[in-house]
């Protein structure tokens, strides 16, 4: 891991959205994208 952090699912939307101001969305064809976006969906994983 280069970095970690903790986000509100807020936050984790405009990750994925493009839109935060520092951090990148893992690429689609990765596993960690699929997961953020289940758990901003409001699946619990």
């Amino acid at each position: 891991l280069e970095a970690v952090a903790w986000l509100t699912r807020t936050e984790a939307a405009a990750v994925l959205a493009g839109t935060h101001e520092s951090i990148k969305a893992p690429p689609k064809i990765a596993i960690a994208r699929t997961l953020l976006q289940a758990w901003v969906d409001g699946f619990d994983v």
